[in-house]
């Protein structure tokens, strides 16, 4: 999903995602966004996924803004969610946008729910397409300070796995 000025993806995936409620087990979602969180906010519904009764596992992919995790209500079936972030290096963000993620996931009702993976990686080139990138992390990510702040899943007892990445995931080639 990228979204631009198409204001009719978000709630085409929302229907689409209803549709398959009964059946859905496995979700991985890429967004590209081209605003900010707060615009994203402004203009959309975030995706609601608690009548996915048999949803196990949640993938998504958010280049730029951070910020956001785009679910208000996830299926409390989730035993596992991965959190892929990429940015540029000149757009490394305050620990305070690690938090928001901590937050959205931490403040739903999740019993199932044993694993959350933060996977990160940073684009160094200006030129960088962040979908194919595979130009190496930036090291100065420190992974100890991303998870201080993000302190509500390690008090529910969740796993909570920071990893920097040197290659971007490609996620129609989850499989692969």
């Amino acid at each position: 999903m990228e979204l631009k000025d198409d204001d009719s993806v978000v709630p085409n995936i929302q229907d689409l995602l209803t549709q398959f409620s009964d059946t859905l087990e496995y979700l991985a979602l890429e967004m590209m966004l081209h605003m900010t969180a707060i615009e994203f906010q402004k203009r959309y519904i975030y995706f609601d996924l608690h009548l996915c009764r048999n949803l196990r596992v949640v993938h998504i992919g958010i280049d730029i803004p951070l910020d956001l995790f785009p679910f208000k209500c996830l299926s409390r079936s989730v035993q596992e969610i991965t959190v892929e972030v990429s940015f540029k290096s000149q757009s490394y963000p305050d620990c305070c946008n690690w938090s928001v993620i901590d937050s959205s996931i931490g403040e739903q009702d999740l019993p199932s729910l044993c694993l959350v993976k933060l996977n990160i990686h940073v684009s160094k080139g200006l030129t960088c397409s962040l979908a194919i990138c595979d130009c190496g992390a930036d090291d100065s990510i420190d992974v100890s300070e991303v998870i201080r702040n993000m302190p509500l899943l390690h008090s529910k007892g969740i796993l909570l796995h920071v990893d920097c990445k040197l290659k971007r995931t490609l996620w129609s080639n989850i499989y692969s």
